[in-house]
């Protein structure tokens, strides 16, 4: 594994989290980005935030099992252009579907040309 792989992405996070915080300066949002990405995606599932980024993505299981909570729980869980997750996948965004339409605007612009951490 590459060991500079947080550095690559560093400033794709940054630039989300600045429209994050521009867009939702006066509400309050519990979300995460880094850490385990399965359970990231349970507490979104489970109703204890409102959305899980997945930019740190080893393979396919990085996204399956999380994806498949979070639409089980009503939620929503797509790539970054809104297009359901493939073994491609480099950048997801799972939400409990009320905000997902923002987080993809947000996403999508923050990620554009990110080719992953490998």
């Amino acid at each position: 594994m590459d060991p500079n792989w947080n550095i690559k992405a560093l400033p794709y996070k940054l630039e989300f989290m600045r429209r994050l915080t521009e867009r939702y300066r006066d509400n309050i949002l519990q979300i995460r980005t880094p850490g385990s990405n399965i359970y990231l995606e349970a507490r979104v599932a489970a109703g204890f935030g409102e959305a899980a980024l997945t930019d740190f993505v080893g393979g396919f299981y990085d996204l399956a099992v999380g994806g498949f909570m979070i639409e089980q729980a009503g939620g929503k869980y797509t790539d970054s252009e809104g297009k359901p997750v493939t073994l491609q996948t480099q950048v997801a965004i799972g939400t409990n579907g009320k905000i997902h339409d923002d987080m993809l605007e947000i996403v999508s612009s923050s990620y554009e040309g990110y080719k992953g951490f490998k």
